[in-house]
């Protein structure tokens, strides 16, 4: 009986402690090889109506015509990232990053770059 109910605790404490502020990648193109710089800006309005979706985003966002594509070196390898700026936003909010890695998949966004 013990043993049942430490399992439901927990349980229950991981499902709070998940909470909703993680990213679940999501492949957003498929590329023949190593996605191109052409390939991820092709997919920018499918990845900014994803995270609209998701709650990740404003719906504003979907208006912001793509500023920059670059590739960036992490830790985890190189991702392109998808720079938006948006002037009505609040300073620190003003420039979006989408992140997708060299396989299509939207890795994350973020609004520092990094």
């Amino acid at each position: 009986m013990k043993f049942i109910a430490l399992f439901i605790s927990l349980f229950v404490l991981t499902q709070v402690n998940a909470g909703t502020g993680h990213f679940h990648p999501t492949q957003i193109v498929k590329c023949k090889s190593d996605c191109t710089q052409e390939e991820a800006s092709a997919v920018a309005t499918k990845s900014l109506e994803h995270l609209v979706t998701k709650g990740k985003i404003q719906k504003s966002w979907l208006t912001i015509p793509l500023e920059k594509v670059e590739m960036k070196q992490f830790k985890k390898g190189p991702e392109w990232v998808l720079t938006f700026v948006d002037k009505n936003q609040p300073t620190n909010k003003q420039r979006l990053f989408l992140f997708i890695t060299m396989k299509g998949w939207l890795s994350g966004s973020n609004f520092t770059g990094e």
